[in-house]
């Protein structure tokens, strides 16, 4: 139960993670175009 709710927090911690690679990397991207 503990083991369960640890590896859910993990997951969600690098699903965030990716969200703010990409948005950070589509910010990126604009930047560099103007």
């Amino acid at each position: 139960m503990i083991l369960k709710s640890i590896i859910v927090i993990f997951v969600r911690k690098k699903e965030i993670q990716m969200m703010i690679y990409i948005i950070v990397k589509n910010v990126m991207v604009k930047q560099s175009l103007t």
